[in-house]
């Protein structure tokens, strides 16, 4: 090939190559067998197609991850909105327990209260009292059941708390037998407490839910036990190979025993071993759920050994607080013995009674419970004024103090019309009223407490409060005013 033609081949192998990089897809044209144009050609339309192939492929992998992204953004958004919905139902479910709680125990209090009264009131008449025996005794079971509910549901959705305190093993023991030892007596069952070794006479933990867990050990073994038969419960103090010490309670009974299928859903909550219709036991099947969660919660566990028609032992151990603070009895059995519980001394004795005088201003919208709470303190010889709702409660505390005379406490419904008991205590506190006062509340769910004394109150307690409840209340805040107000008159 001449030069001239060689260089017009190049000219357009040249030009064939800037119309492919602008766009134009087609291979460069058949050139000269033997020409160098050629050879360069065939080996650019190689490349040029590799080049395609590469890109087609990345395109595709640029729009299969366009569409995961997509995929993703979805199922975020479809997830970001479930977890909205588990939050809001969440969120409902609390605000039903609480309302719940707070509508079933505001009629309780009054039901179980005037109970009370018909019972003192009743001068031993036999038919009469074994009926109101059954409304008090069905009223209180029902309550029973709300406090399960609402334990299941605080301790399902994370916001259960304890509280670690120092407390007397012994009294708290005491206590537990004195109560069980009756439910067994009436079914003709032997119920003892033994010890093994030395135990603790202080101990740190939660008293409130210790006590909830071994009343409902021990009151499952009287209820599934037959009539003369044994329920036992042994306590010894134990140490972990790192160190910490356990005290361990074993509940023992001979009664009916459980298979090793019944045995699998026995911390399942709403789940009893007996499931047929014809239960002859009855409950809920919180009891042992709520109890296995609680024992965790307490830094231990609770375990079962049974077998059909053998009885049952139940395992429970719980921590204690540190090893180096802990002292032993010399003999627990006789310091179990020593131990003298005032609720055994006899209810509404005088010497029980309010001490002295006592003024309680009560916040209360419910006429049912305002008649029955100020029965009872004028019962226990307390003057008594009646406050319907959060506004009149505030001027009638702060004129009584204005005139000298103030209330030795104030128990305060939290729920009231015009001014609730949150805004009436924050009032009084803004005004500098520093007298006691007590929330008296049917709400009982996590966070009650704490949101009470954030408005300012003294103290807390929910419905239904019976004649103790308030003894106590008023007692314990009857000295704070009487020292408060002695001081005043020194200073005048």
């Amino acid at each position: 090939m001449t030069e001239h033609g060689a260089n017009t081949e190049m000219y357009e192998l040249l030009n064939s190559m800037r119309q492919q990089i602008q766009g134009d897809a087609s291979p460069l044209k058949d050139l000269d067998e033997n020409s160098d144009a050629r050879s360069i050609a065939r080996q650019y339309n190689r490349i040029s197609e590799t080049c395609d192939q590469e890109l087609n492929t990345l395109k595709d992998r640029t729009d299969n991850l366009e569409i995961v992204r997509r995929e993703l953004e979805e199922k975020a958004e479809r997830l970001k909105q479930a977890n909205e919905d588990v939050e809001a139902a969440s969120r409902a479910k609390s605000e039903f327990l609480a309302n719940m709680s707070h509508e079933i125990r505001t009629p309780m209090t009054a039901v179980l209260g005037y109970t009370d009264l018909l019972i003192e009131e009743s001068w031993g008449r036999p038919g009469s009292l074994k009926l109101l025996e059954v409304i008090k005794r069905n009223g209180n079971y029902l309550l029973e059941i709300i406090n399960d509910i609402l334990d299941i549901s605080k301790i399902e959705s994370g916001n259960f708390t304890i509280e670690t305190v120092p407390f007397s093993l012994m009294e708290k023991l005491k206590e537990i037998h004195s109560l069980m030892s009756v439910r067994a007596e009436n079914q003709e069952i032997r119920f003892k407490l033994s010890f093994k070794g030395k135990i603790p006479v202080t101990i740190q933990s939660d008293p409130t839910r210790l006590k909830q867990i071994l009343i409902n050990l021990i009151g499952n073994a009287i209820k599934f036990t037959p009539d003369g038969g044994k329920v036992s419960m042994e306590t010894s103090f134990l140490t972990t190979e790192c160190g910490t010490p356990l005290l361990q309670f074993q509940v023992r009974d001979t009664g009916i025993g459980m298979t090793s299928k019944q045995m699998k859903s026995l911390y399942q909550p709403f789940v009893q071993a007996d499931t047929s219709t014809s239960r002859k036991f009855g409950g809920t099947g919180l009891g042992l759920a709520i109890s296995k969660r609680l024992a965790e919660i307490l830094g231990g566990d609770l375990v079962c050994e049974s077998a059909p028609d053998a009885g049952t032992t139940f395992t429970l151990t719980v921590k204690i607080g540190d090893s180096k603070t802990i002292q032993f009895h010399d003999d627990s059995t006789a310091a179990l013995k020593r131990i003298q519980l005032s609720s055994l001394q006899g209810y509404g004795s005088s010497d029980q009674k309010i001490k002295g005088t006592c003024s309680v201003l009560l916040a209360e919208d419910g006429v049912d419970n305002q008649r029955l709470i100020s029965t009872l303190l004028k019962k226990e010889g307390a003057r008594v004024m009646l406050a319907e709702n959060g506004e009149i409660a505030v001027r009638r505390a702060l004129d009584a103090l204005e005139n000298g005379k103030p209330f030795d406490v104030i128990l305060m419904d939290m729920s009231m019309p015009v001014l609730d008991g949150y805004g009436a205590t924050r009032k009084l506190r803004e005004q500098g009223y520093d007298l006691p006062i007590v929330a008296l509340t049917a709400h009982a769910m996590s966070g009650d407490r704490d949101k009470c004394v954030e408005a300012g109150c003294n103290d807390y307690t929910t419905k239904p409060v019976n004649r103790d409840q308030l003894r106590k209340i008023v007692r314990t805040h009857q000295s704070e005013i009487s020292k408060k107000t002695r001081s005043r008159r020194c200073i005048e």
